[in-house]
């Protein structure tokens, strides 16, 4: 089939409701068998992709409450429940040994591996849908892999090696011992509860100097959440996973053809994301959104919950744009006060009151640290009233 034309009414209705079927048994090798049989399909099964990750009772519905985020397809670490012994058949992979499944989602599949010229333990990322991928998605795994490879710093994972193996598309980066943000969770929560709030603050602020680095080199990370914050063993924190990274210059070559072809599109996590990534406006997408995730993750490090996420991604969604969490020393009464202010300006909904910049956030965090007044200032009368407002239920 080359055209849908040549397809009956009912003959499209088949395959997508065949389609339907595998979504929701989670056959990802089904469903990219049938993308690769019926080509002309693929931009209605792209709108089914998209309605069944919004759709109630997904993999996010899933999560127990306590979890700060969900694993991802492309993290390093997912939680010890989900990790697995590579068996025997598949072990040898080239140049590499994998040792272990560290977690697999949408897009990719993670491994501990060694690379064995080398003798040293790397991760490697494979593409989950192997042989099935479309073109688009290997341009997204090199373009992830080329963003990840142009930057050198001290809280960023960096990428050693982009290839191929039997047709299979990788690359491998540093392996880091820990876990992730998400798995060190109760962790920082009994530090918080031995008031150890500036240890809070130094984490933030390494994963903030990360992330201005990133802005600085002209890259949105657009997809920060706990399970893209690696944590070794020394404490000492790494952003990871470049998947939805967007970078700048991208956009002013592509022009209007990105402008038309992105629009409407609502990318990162639910429940993570910033108001403007939420509402699909993809035009207003700027280093000020990745602040306000910045923000979602400071609440939850300061609390143990979750300011936004729901039990449905929809309405994680509807909660980033229209919600108001609890102030946090109402959740956590010993939160020191210049510290929950910190967490607000990165939360305000428009991206013009929050910090202007990963480096004001972290110069603030640093006066903190410091025992010095921070810029950021209480909510005056007006934005009282409206956080007020956005947390009364609806009629």
């Amino acid at each position: 089939m080359t055209n849908e034309q040549e397809q009956s009414p009912e003959s499209v209705i088949e395959v997508l409701n065949q389609y339907v079927d595998y979504l929701q048994n989670s056959d990802q090798e089904s469903c990219h068998g049938l993308r690769a049989v019926n080509p002309e399909l693929k931009p209605l099964m792209a709108c089914l992709d998209s309605l069944e990750q919004l759709a109630p009772g997904g993999e996010e519905h899933d999560l127990p409450p306590v979890s700060l985020g969900p694993d991802d397809a492309t993290l390093l670490h997912g939680t010890s429940a989900s990790r697995q012994t590579v068996t025997a058949r598949v072990t040898e992979f080239g140049n590499y040994e994998l040792l272990e499944e560290l977690g697999r989602g949408g897009m990719g599949i993670v491994y501990k591996a060694r690379q064995k010229d080398l003798n040293r333990i790397v991760a490697l990322k494979t593409i989950l849908s192997h042989q099935f991928a479309s073109e688009d998605e290997v341009r997204r795994f090199y373009l992830e892999a080329r963003a990840a490879g142009r930057l050198q710093h001290a809280h960023i994972i960096s990428i050693h090696e982009v290839g191929q193996h039997l047709g299979q598309h990788y690359f491998t980066m540093d392996f880091i011992p820990g876990g992730s943000l998400a798995n060190s969770r109760l962790e920082f929560l009994n530090q918080a509860a031995g008031k150890d709030y500036y240890r809070t603050a130094s984490l933030m602020q390494q994963v903030t100097k990360a992330v201005e680095y990133l802005h600085s080199r002209e890259i949105i990370h657009r997809d920060l959440k706990p399970s893209n914050i690696l944590i070794d063993d020394q404490g000492i924190a790494y952003v990871t996973d470049f998947g939805l990274a967007k970078v700048f210059e991208a956009r002013q070559l592509d022009g209007e053809q990105e402008a038309h072809t992105q629009s409407g599109m609502i990318i990162g996590t639910p429940g993570y994301m910033s108001p403007e990534q939420a509402a699909g406006q993809s035009g207003e997408i700027s280093p000020r959104s990745d602040i306000f995730s910045l923000g979602i993750i400071l609440y939850e490090l300061l609390t143990g919950v979750s300011p936004f996420k729901q039990p449905s991604p929809l309405d994680s969604l509807v909660a980033v744009i229209e919600g108001e969490p609890p102030l946090p020393r109402i959740q956590n009464a010993t939160i020191p006060e210049p510290l929950e202010l910190i967490c607000l300006k990165c939360l305000e909904k428009d991206p013009a009151a929050r910090y202007q910049s990963a480096q004001e956030l972290a110069d603030d965090l640093e006066r903190f640290i410091a025992g010095e007044p921070v810029l950021a200032q209480p909510a005056n009368f007006r934005q009282q009233f409206q956080r007020w407002f956005r947390r009364q239920p609806a009629p």
